[in-house]
């Protein structure tokens, strides 16, 4: 498996893992203290792009929910790229 696709799957399973729906929101330190430290070196320098790369396809968006707290939250097309 190519190193950024692996990556996407490791950000999209945590939408699994969480039985995520379109509009499910995670926080993004879940992100930093479940994935990102599992991830070696290169993998952690990737990890950013490969994030902005699942948001300009259109399978998360990025924003701030109601606590102020930053995170992801799944699309439809997200949804569908998980569970197809």
């Amino acid at each position: 498996m190519e190193l950024k696709e692996k990556i996407a799957k490791l950000i999209l399973d945590k939408f699994r893992e969480r039985n995520g729906l379109p509009n499910h929101f995670i926080m993004a330190r879940i992100y930093n203290h479940t994935v990102i430290p599992v991830l070696n070196p290169q993998e952690r320098n990737l990890f950013k792009d490969v994030a902005n790369a699942l948001i300009d396809e259109g399978y998360i968006h990025y924003e701030t929910g109601k606590s102020g707290q930053e995170g992801f939250r799944l699309t439809e097309k997200g949804y569908e790229r998980i569970y197809a």
